[in-house]
């Protein structure tokens, strides 16, 4: 009796341990799979919330008020985002096309005052822009403006003009707004203390703002760091699942799909290199297209924003409170290159980066005065360079040896025979007889 007594607690035992086995089991296959679900939106949705808004990405590079005889500028991101929330959804119509012999005589046909602009660095396309920043034009000028390409905004408070001008082609395309300037006045009035006045003199240079008036500007440090592969992996293959792993090289890290698209990243100098094949260029552009892949880096690597246009390639930059940010090694930037368009209308895309990237900011209260443009460009002349240059001030990107930590100083850069220098450094290559 006691024998069955045990046995018949040892059935009961086994009867429960098998009943809880099968909800366990029940619930791997019916809850997992909503779990898996879950955490899949969870991922789609942050992938989502870090996109980099294209109205962002494709901000000018400054903006220059002029008011009567008064001509200031600003580089605040802020403010170039608040400017152009005015003009979203704005009708503009009655396109007018003008060509000029020359800069000068183009410069000549411009309002000078009582004018607000907006310049880039380099030439940006037309309808692109008006698409991201939504600006309503008929499809028959739309049509009208598929090839064209601009550098520099104007819009005129007097006459309610919106102009775009490419300086290197002598063109001027304007438009007429429909809409009451008066709420943009006012907001530039009302944010003067955050522009710069120029009050000596000046000069126009492909749309920006060249004077004798130094320029202070405030020293940053940061910390460093390597962000992981995994940033461009989920930012550049759309579905994860489909990426194949390569292990047969020990010093970089390769990835592909069944498509063919292929991601490499060093692992030595943290530099990363994209591949797409056959990108479809039905309803897209260079600039458009590589947007897209861009803005899913958030901003991961910085506040990155269109910089630049060389033939083929689209660049972009990190920038540090409204200017660009610059490397010696000249790895600071993301590089769009695409091939030449295929019979069915596609491209392939390379794109170029690096995993390191400022992270956390170290306080600092110093600052750095620069001389004017036009002092930087007297100097420049007088050592063999006849015409005005493109520049910028940015950001030197300075690593401090076995720290983990970079100091950005505020910079003048100049656009010299096809790329970025210090002007320090082009100084000693003028001074050395190697240049102009």
């Amino acid at each position: 009796m006691v024998g069955l007594k045990y046995l018949s607690r040892g059935i009961r035992l086994g009867l429960v341990t098998l009943i809880a086995l099968s909800f366990y089991l029940s619930y791997l296959i019916w809850l997992s799979p909503e779990r898996n679900d879950e955490s899949q939106e969870q991922e789609m949705s942050q992938k989502i919330t870090d996109i980099r808004p294209k109205e962002e990405l494709f901000l000018p590079t400054r903006v220059a008020y002029h008011n009567g005889k008064e001509i200031s500028t600003s580089n605040s991101p802020a403010i170039l985002l608040s400017l152009h929330h005015f003009l979203k959804n704005q009708e503009i119509r009655r396109l007018q096309i003008y060509t000029y012999e020359d800069e000068e005589a183009l410069l000549k046909n411009l309002s000078k005052e009582n004018y607000v602009s907006f310049d880039y660095l380099s030439k940006m396309k037309l309808n692109e822009y008006l698409s991201v920043y939504q600006l309503q034009i008929s499809n028959s000028d739309k049509q009208r403006l598929k090839n064209s390409y601009f550098d520099e905004i104007r819009l005129n408070f007097g006459q309610k003009q919106l102009s775009f001008i490419n300086h290197d082609d002598q063109q001027v395309f304007k438009f007429h707004l429909q809409m009451d300037l008066t709420q943009i006045e006012n907001y530039l009035k009302k944010h003067q203390k955050q522009f710069q006045l120029h009050e000596g003199e000046f000069k126009m240079v492909s749309g920006q703002v060249y004077s004798k008036d130094p320029i202070k500007l405030q020293l940053y440090s940061y910390i460093s760091t390597d962000q992981p592969y995994t940033l461009f992996r989920d930012a550049f293959f759309l579905n994860t699942r489909d990426i194949k792993v390569n292990d047969d090289t020990n010093d970089a890290l390769v990835l592909s799909n069944h498509q063919g698209d292929i991601l490499s990243i060093s692992l030595n100098d943290q530099m990363v290199y994209f591949r797409a094949n056959q990108v479809d260029f039905h309803n897209q552009n260079m600039y458009s297209a590589s947007a897209d892949y861009v803005s899913r880096l958030g901003t991961n690597l910085g506040q990155l924003r269109f910089f630049q246009r060389e033939d083929k390639k689209i660049i972009y930059r990190a920038f540090v409170e409204g200017y660009p940010l610059f490397r010696k090694d000249d790895n600071g930037k993301i590089v769009v290159s695409f091939s030449d368009l295929g019979q069915e209308n596609t491209r392939n895309m390379e794109i170029s980066g690096n995993l390191t990237t400022l992270q956390v900011p170290i306080p600092s209260d110093k600052t750095k005065t620069l001389p004017g443009a036009l002092t930087i460009c007297e100097k420049l002349q007088s050592l063999g360079i006849k015409a005005l240059p493109e520049m910028t001030i940015g950001y030197l990107w300075e690593e401090i040896q076995d720290t983990g930590v970079v100091d950005l100083t505020p910079t003048w850069f100049v656009y010299y025979q096809n790329q970025w220098l210090p002007y320090d450094e082009l100084v000693q290559i003028l001074s050395n007889g190697k240049g102009a």
